[in-house]
């Protein structure tokens, strides 16, 4: 009794393994998601220097206004007009070199590369995990629907800006329908080439069984052509299995 309990305690402990990497994965993609991006103190910290900044603004205009008709004002106004036309020059430099919306290609590369090559592989994996069409899956395919999930996730993000700008309720739902899509359309695609092949094998199969049994049996071929025959089946026989 042993002996028989044993495959399927194995085959339990290794689909167990696969729910186990989807959770972790999941939670290390989207735990930022649940941690504040600054701390409270961080916070009234930015919110104080602010108002410093405004004080130092008054203060500076103040300055600039009892300057006015000096050489000395003259000359800041001289520094400001070039400052400002510099910074036109790279503003026009930056939308030059931006992507798609990213501040550059390489930006680009480094936010969308990594999450549409994470899909292609998650594809790739319920494609080899629906071929081999054995009864314990569901860890192998819940796993790389997950990845394909966090994928799809992170290409709508990065995306987001060509996207209504819905919340990120609507994105993940969004994601998981996709999802569904993705895993559903691969089983579907799988099943029927897994089908296709059973039948062209069968159907070799009930060729051969012809050729070499039928024919022979029921005598189908008058005795004269009989060596011309069996030379034709021979190859037939070697082409079709790849010996010429």
């Amino acid at each position: 009794m042993d002996h028989l309990l044993t495959p399927l305690t194995t085959t339990t402990k290794k689909g167990l393994i696969y729910y186990i990497i989807a959770v972790i994965c999941c939670t290390a993609f989207f735990v930022h998601e649940f941690v504040p991006v600054n701390s409270q103190e961080f916070i009234e910290a930015v919110n104080i220097h602010a108002e410093s900044k405004v004080v130092r603004k008054n203060a500076r205009k103040e300055v600039l206004d009892s300057q006015k008709g000096t050489d000395l004002y003259s000359r800041y106004l001289s520094a400001k007009s070039e400052t400002d036309r510099l910074w036109e020059e790279v503003t026009l430099l930056k939308e030059k070199e931006s992507f798609l919306g990213f501040l550059s290609f390489q930006h680009f590369l480094g936010e969308f590369g990594w999450s549409f090559g994470l899909l292609i592989y998650s594809i790739f994996n319920l494609c080899i995990s629906f071929f081999r069409n054995r009864k314990s899956i569901i860890g192998e395919v819940s796993l790389h629907s997950c990845l394909a999930f966090i994928s799809i996730y992170f290409i709508t993000w990065a995306l987001q800006q060509y996207l209504p700008d819905y919340n990120k309720t609507v994105y993940v739902i969004y994601s998981v329908l996709i999802t569904i899509f993705i895993v559903l359309s691969t089983h579907k695609l799988l099943k029927n080439k897994r089908e296709y092949l059973e039948h062209l094998k069968i159907s070799i199969h009930n060729f051969f069984h012809f050729l070499y049994r039928d024919v022979d049996k029921n005598d189908l071929i008058r005795p004269e052509k009989k060596v011309v025959f069996r030379k034709m089946r021979v190859d037939i026989t070697n082409k079709t299995v790849g010996n010429e």
